[in-house]
C-alpha cells in the first residue's frame, strides 16, 4: 500500500520563496513523536526529520496517514501549522477496520514501533510469532490497560485469538504470553490462518477474543459425600448439587422383574397341580398348571438368585385363567419359598408365606391378581442362592369359591438388585 504525501512550496508570511528552509514533522498524538519520513512512495528511502527544502523552498515527503504538526524555520522566520491532515482518503474509497486502530509498519525489530504503529517479527505471515503493538492506538488514546488484560484468562498456551484485519490481509492468532515494555506490548502468538499482506502506512484493525477462564477441572462437591458416587441436582436450578448414593455400581439397580411360566414348574406326585396344554380354537397354545378345588394344591419352581439381589424381600403376581362355570369367582393363592446356599441340606423349611386373591368371571380370559405383599425368603437367603417356591391354591378357604381348576399361567417375581450387574 503507497504512502501519503505532502508537498508544498515553503514562504514566509510575505510570500517570499525561503530556499532550504528546515522543515520538522511531528505526530498530533500524546508526546507529538517525531514521524518516520521517507522520500518514496512506497517507504523504502526513509529521509530525516527535520529536512530541508530544496532551491526552490519545495519540501515533500511520504508518511503514513494521519495528523500531524509541520513547523517551518528560516533564520528568524517560524511557521507551525497544526492538525494537518496527510491521507490518501482524497484518492480512494477508503474504508472502517474494526477494532483498535493501528498503522502498520514493516520493521521485524522487536522495539517501540511508535505511537499507534503495530508491526510484526516476519514478514511472512505464516512465520509470525510476536506482535509489537503501541501502548497508544491512531487517535492517540492510550489503551494499555486494556492490552494488559489479554493474558487474564484461558490457560498458558491459549489465552485467546487475535484477529487483525486491513483491506488487503488478514492475521489470526492465539496468544500464549505477553510482555509489557513500557510504551509497547510485546505477544508471543501462534498464527493459526493469514491471507493478503499488510503494506507500510495501512491501517489495520486489531481485535482480541478472549478464551473462557482456565480452572483446575476440580468440582467441590457437598459435605458428605461418598467416593465415586454421582452427584445429583439439588432442586431444579441446576447450579446446586448435593450428595447421593448412586455409584458406577449401582446405577441401573432397583426393582426388577424375572418371569416364571407354567411349564417350568413341577408338582408332587400326590396332592400337586396337573400340567397340561391348553389349545384354544383359533390356535393359541398355553402351558398351564391346573390347580384343583380340593385341599391344597401345590406346584412348585427353583431359581438361582443373582448376585445383583439386595437380599430383601420378594413379592409376586399370579398370572392365570379358569375353565367355564356360573358362579363363584373367587381364588386365594399362597407363595413360600426358602434358600439353600452352596454345600447346604436341600431339605429347607417353608414358614413364611404371603396371600394374594382374585376374581375371575369369563371362560378362557387371562386375569392377573393384585401384587403381594412382601414376603421373606427362609432359610438366611444370600446372592446366588438356590431359592425353591412353591404356590398352592387354598380351596378350602372361605375367601376360594372358585367351582373350577385354577389354571396357573406363570408367576411374575418381583426382586430388588443393589448393583447394575452380576459380574
Amino acid at each position: 500500500m503507497a504512502l501519503a504525501r505532502w508537498q508544498r512550496t515553503i514562504v514566509d508570511d510575505a510570500g517570499n520563496i525561503l530556499p532550504g528552509a528546515s522543515v520538522e514533522v511531528r505526530r498530533e498524538i500524546s508526546g507529538a513523536p517525531l514521524a518516520v519520513l521517507y522520500s518514496d512512495r512506497d517507504g523504502l528511502v526513509s529521509i530525516g526529520n527535520p529536512f530541508s527544502a530544496d532551491l526552490t523552498g519545495f519540501a515533500r515527503f511520504h508518511v503514513i496517514g494521519g495528523a500531524y504538526k509541520i513547523t517551518v524555520t528560516s533564520g528568524s522566520f517560524t511557521q507551525t501549522l497544526r492538525y494537518v491532515g496527510v491521507g490518501l482518503s482524497g484518492e480512494t474509497d477508503g474504508s472502517v477496520v474494526p477494532g483498535l486502530s493501528y498503522l502498520f509498519d514493516t520493521s521485524v525489530v522487536d522495539a517501540n514501533p511508535g505511537n499507534g504503529v503495530i508491526r510484526f517479527n516476519n514478514a511472512t505471515l505464516g512465520s509470525v510469532t510476536q506482535i509489537y503493538a503501541s501502548e497508544t492506538v491512531t487517535n492517540g488514546v492510550n489503551v494499555a490497560s486494556y492490552l494488559a488484560t489479554f493474558d487474564d484468562a484461558g490457560s498458558g498456551s491459549n489465552r485467546g485469538t487475535f484477529q487483525i484485519i486491513s483491506d488487503t490481509g488478514y492475521l489470526l492468532a492465539s496468544l500464549q504470553t505477553l510482555t509489557d515494555d513500557g510504551s509497547y506490548y510485546q505477544f508471543n502468538v501462534t498464527v493459526l490462518a493469514s491471507g493478503g499482506a499488510f503494506s507500510i502506512g495501512q491501517t489495520v484493525g486489531l481485535t482480541f477474543y478472549p478464551n473462557g477462564t482456565a480452572s483446575t477441572g476440580d468440582v467441590v462437591g457437598p459435605g458428605g459425600a461418598t467416593a465415586d458416587t454421582f452427584p445429583l441436582y439439588n432442586g431444579t436450578t441446576g447450579k446446586l448439587i448435593k450428595a447421593s448414593t448412586h455409584t458406577a455400581t449401582n446405577i441401573g439397580a432397583g426393582l426388577q422383574t424375572v418371569y416364571i411360566p407354567a411349564s417350568a414348574m413341577a408338582a408332587p406326585a400326590s396332592g400337586g397341580g396337573v400340567y397340561s396344554v391348553l389349545e384354544m380354537a383359533n390356535g393359541g397354545i398355553y402351558p398351564v398348571m391346573s390347580l384343583s378345588t380340593t385341599g391344597f394344591p401345590v406346584i412348585a419352581w427353583q431359581w438361582e438368585m443373582p448376585k445383583g439381589w439386595n437380599e430383601g424381600t420378594l413379592t409376586y403376581r399370579v398370572l392365570w385363567s379358569h375353565p367355564a362355570t356360573t358362579t363363584n369367582f373367587g381364588v386365594h393363592f399362597t407363595v413360600q419359598a426358602f434358600a439353600v446356599g452352596d454345600g447346604e441340606a436341600l431339605n429347607g423349611t417353608y414358614t413364611t408365606s404371603t396371600v394374594v386373591t382374585d376374581t375371575g368371571g369369563s371362560t378362557d380370559f387371562k386375569y392377573t391378581t393384585p401384587t403381594s405383599a412382601a414376603f421373606t425368603v427362609d432359610g438366611s437367603p444370600a446372592e446366588g442362592d438356590l431359592v425353591v417356591f412353591r404356590l398352592f391354591r387354598f380351596a378350602a378357604d372361605v375367601l376360594d369359591t372358585l367351582a373350577v381348576d385354577a389354571r396357573i399361567h406363570g408367576v411374575a417375581l418381583f426382586y430388588t438388585t443393589n448393583a447394575n450387574t452380576d459380574a
